[in-house]
């Protein structure tokens, strides 16, 4: 997935393509995508056409490099599934430190 957007509110976008396991390419001075990819890691961020050019040449010369984005990017963005998001919540209202008989 390639995204040169430089204004998004979330990644949704990039979580979507991580969930199909897809590697991810997109604009570096997006917050939101910055926030997300780990450069090189679980995706590419660049700035250029060149960039882009670059960053798929690699995934294309290297399939097993575009599947490694493509599952370590699956595995981050299950961290934002509603199940996950329902966990964090919950663990911040209910630490287990806390006893609910104390109330």
């Amino acid at each position: 997935m390639v995204n040169m957007s430089d204004s998004e509110s979330f990644g949704i976008v990039v979580l979507e393509a991580w969930l199909a396991r897809r590697p991810v390419v997109v604009q570096r001075n997006c917050l939101a995508f910055g926030e997300l990819i780990d450069d090189g890691v679980d995706g590419f961020l660049v700035e250029s056409v060149g960039d882009i050019c670059t960053a798929v040449k690699k995934y294309l010369q290297n399939p097993e490099l575009a599947l490694q984005h493509g599952e370590l990017g699956r595995a981050k963005a299950l961290d934002y599934s509603w199940e996950s998001i329902a966990g964090m919540f919950d663990k911040t209202l209910f630490p287990s430190s806390v006893s609910l008989g104390s109330f």
